[in-house]
């Protein structure tokens, strides 16, 4: 398996190109009103940016670049909104979530000064477990900083004196603050920014305004003193917080007039306000940007992409998440049809059912059933339970999963019955006195496979010829049991099986694995899968046998990593980890959910290797996925704990010429065992998906390292999956989606099972859409 060894990537110094939204983690049991923790909230809001007439900046514009904030021309627009956005936090945190201690610091107020003051004054009133929330509206920006930035800019918030030639407040110096509220004083900090700065697109709606200013060409290396990259040893969202971004890096937030109220809102806070008021229950922070982002396809304005990093999977202010399903949003509704945001990888085919989060005026919970499937990321549903009615935005659950029919593995089931005793193993094995046994077919080649019928015991030959009891043919064998009656029907039981996503078969040859069982010392059956590949003519050294590398499995093998034999090839075991319930009080309840998820991985395996590559460069993104070891003439597999690279590579040629286009990166992968792991980006680094980024000098790069691994039990040959696209991913679980094993299982570990992206439906893996790249590269290893 690959270990990540470092995950920072550019995440230190990021405010505005990813907006910079620290977002407070969650506590995971709801305290009584008069012991919870105090809450306190700090809302920042500039509307007044532009200089007093008549007053000349205070600096000679010949002394600057000419794109810069202070070059010829230059002009400093103010806003509308902020103050509007202020006003709306103050209600929301008050009314909604009982917030006691809000403080607002507005126009003349919010000088570079006054707001390091308050927010200093803040850490100062904040004690251990208090949640904490700084909010900011207004201008970002950019400042240079040759010595640490890797794109020599920092990003920055705008404070109401910058025309003065007062410094922007950066993301380092930022990040140094957060850092005393979430690790010196142990609170839960959320930290709003409404602004960004990326750039230069223009807004077709009218009065809508960027919040962005442009940057300020002083560089920070010149500033005695100034906090660098290097003086940040961790940043926030590593601790008790999480990320948000109000708009991708190559994007602006906007402010606009709404025709509701007439005023003007930023269209991120206004789009969040609506989300946390219209939503009773407490969401996950990937929930709520995801419906900030359906609400944001539906305003007329361009879309601007908000994202969500660090601790996702935990609410915004710190009430605990309740358990559910997968989560779907509803960005678009027209014509009796939803849009919602998730297709394919989703891991749902045609005639999945999505139930509402929230009741409508009526007291019903619409219900939505899904007719088409458009994309990974897109699908079509309608309504099914009469006239409801749903608006962009809104959350569904899911209700009804429908498989996808490439993902689904047949299993050679041979004829259940009671584990047996060593007798009467002895006495079946006695029915064929010119065989000779192996205990597991993995560790020596085997000529027959002997398994029960509903006619008796038969031995099926590598050439499909099945030898009855006797004497007959020579050669090894392996005795093939079937795993006890209340095991399979529990099996039976799991939503995946009901829902048709693997079927057991009675023939050999329609089967992608078969599961058999073997006794224990103590009497205790133990459960395997193998892939029939076993039964091919191989040499030992094709297979690789190590530890298994999940919890799940350790803890029903009494806290030990049991073995798993693999490949060097591909990343489908040989044989799976053989399984048992150390437990006293083992039950069939406690094995056939884990038994069920390790099919559904294999399957889920299967269709990601079906998925075709789309050939480098064919797009406006012309980059492809490389594994760089760092003994380049090497050959042989990765050793363990040898580190290597991954690359984004292309080459001058392919770029020349070509409007390149960033992509939100995915990475993703299975080991040996068909156990998944998403490697980029990891939670708290989920907001700066998007790459690669610019040179200094303004290009894109032809190499470009998006992280260094080595590698780690278990070995054998994993399976590396890039995934580019332009539309990015917001809620992050979805690529750890597999619908539930068990109902109301959400959040129990059964369900983490990495998904399908092929294009939809039950086509199967045919084509990828072509706004996505996915690309895959094999890795083996070897102890």
């Amino acid at each position: 398996m690959l270990q990540r060894k470092d995950h920072r990537f550019g995440v230190r110094g990021n405010l505005c190109a990813m907006c910079l939204f620290l977002l407070g983690a969650s506590i995971t049991i709801l305290l009584p009103a008069q012991t919870r923790p105090t809450s306190h909230a700090l809302l920042i809001g500039i509307d007044h940016y532009s200089p007093p007439s008549g007053t000349a900046l205070p600096v000679a514009a010949s002394g600057h670049a000419t794109d810069s904030r202070f070059g010829p021309g230059a002009t400093w627009h103010s806003l509308q909104g902020p103050l509007t956005d202020v006003a709306a936090m103050h209600l929301l945190l008050e009314q909604t979530y009982g917030f006691t201690d809000i403080r607002e610091l507005t126009d003349e107020q919010a000088t570079r000064q006054g707001i390091l003051d308050a927010i200093n004054q803040l850490i100062a009133d904040t004690q251990k477990g208090d949640r904490v929330v700084i909010y900011y509206s207004g201008h970002g920006s950019q400042r240079l900083d040759t010595k640490s930035s890797k794109n020599q800019r920092d990003q920055t918030i705008v404070p109401v004196d910058a025309w003065k030639g007062v410094k922007d407040i950066r993301d380092k110096e930022l990040a140094i603050l957060f850092n005393k509220i979430v690790y010196d004083k142990q609170a839960r900090l959320t930290a709003i920014y409404d602004s960004c700065n990326s750039g230069t697109m223009a807004r077709g709606v009218t009065e809508s305004v960027q919040r962005t200013l442009p940057y300020d060409d002083d560089d920070v290396a010149k500033e005695q003193g100034a906090v660098l990259e290097s003086d940040l040893k961790r940043i926030p969202q590593q601790g008790d917080a999480i990320i948000l971004a109000a708009a991708g890096p190559t994007q602006s937030a906007v402010e606009a007039r709404y025709p509701d109220d007439g005023q003007v809102h930023g269209a991120f806070t206004r789009a969040l306000v609506r989300v946390l008021r219209q939503n009773t229950q407490a969401l996950s922070a990937e929930d709520v940007v995801s419906a900030v982002a359906s609400m944001l396809h539906a305003d007329p304005l361009d879309f601007q992409q908000p994202s969500v990093e660090g601790r996702v999977h935990e609410s915004l202010f710190g009430d605990p998440v309740a358990a559910h399903q997968l989560h779907v949003h509803v960005t678009k509704v027209a014509q009796g049809k939803s849009t919602l945001d998730i297709g394919s990888a989703g891991g749902f085919d045609v005639g999945t059912e999505f139930t509402a989060v929230k009741t409508d005026a009526d007291g019903n919970k619409p219900i939505l059933v899904v007719t088409s499937v458009d994309g990974p990321t897109s699908s079509t549903a309608t309504i099914k339970n009469g006239p409801a009615m749903v608006t962009a935005g809104e959350i569904f659950e899911a209700s009804n999963i429908v498989y996808p029919q490439a993902a689904r593995l047949v299993v050679y089931l041979p004829q259940p019955g009671p584990v047996p005793t060593a007798a009467e193993i002895a006495n079946t094995k006695a029915l064929f006195p010119s065989l000779t046994w192996v205990e597991d077919p993995t560790e020596t080649p085997v000529d027959y496979l002997v398994v029960q019928d509903s006619k008796g015991w038969i031995a099926y030959g590598q050439d499909g010829h099945s030898v009855k009891p006797g004497k007959g043919s020579k050669g090894a064998a392996f005795l093939l049991l079937g795993p006890p009656p209340e095991v399979v029907d529990r099996i039976r039981r799991t939503e995946p099986f009901k829902r048709d996503a693997f079927k057991f078969t009675a023939d050999l040859g329609e089967a992608n694995y078969f599961l058999t069982i073997r006794p224990r010392q103590d009497g205790k059956p133990e459960y395997a899968l193998f892939d029939r590949r076993v039964l091919a003519a191989h040499k030992q050294q094709d297979y690789v046998r190590s530890e298994e590398n999940d919890p799940t499995e350790a803890d029903l093998n009494g806290g030990k990593n049991p073995e798993v034999v693999c490949r060097n090839d591909m990343s489908f075991p040989v044989r799976t980890a053989w399984l048992y319930d150390s437990s006293a009080n083992a039950t069939e309840d406690s094995i056939a959910p884990v038994i069920a998820r390790r099919i559904l991985r294999l399957g889920k395996l299967r269709v990601w290797q079906q998925i075709p590559a789309m050939d480098s460069g064919v797009t406006d993104w012309p980059y492809h996925l490389a594994v760089v070891r760092g003994n380049a003439s090497a050959t042989d597999p990765l050793h363990p704990s040898e580190q290597y690279d991954v690359r984004l590579v292309t080459t001058a040629d392919q770029l020349s010429g070509r409007a390149v286009s960033p992509k939100y990166i995915y990475l993703f992968g299975f080991d040996c065992a068909a156990n998944p792991y998403q490697i980029y980006p990891t939670d708290e680094t989920n907001g700066i998906a998007q790459g690669p980024p610019l040179s200094s000098d303004g290009a894109f790069p032809t190499t470009y390292t998006l992280m260094s691994e080595s590698v780690t039990p278990p070995f054998g040959a994993d399976t590396l999956f890039l995934l580019a696209t332009k539309e990015k991913i917001n809620n992050l679980s979805l690529l750890t989606y597999d619908g539930v094993i068990e109902s109301k299982s959400r959040g129990s570990g059964l369900d983490e099972l990495m998904v399908n992206l092929n294009d939809a439906g039950s086509r199967g893996a045919s084509s990828v859409v072509t706004s996505w790249q996915v690309q895959q590269v094999v890795v083996p290893s070897r102890p």
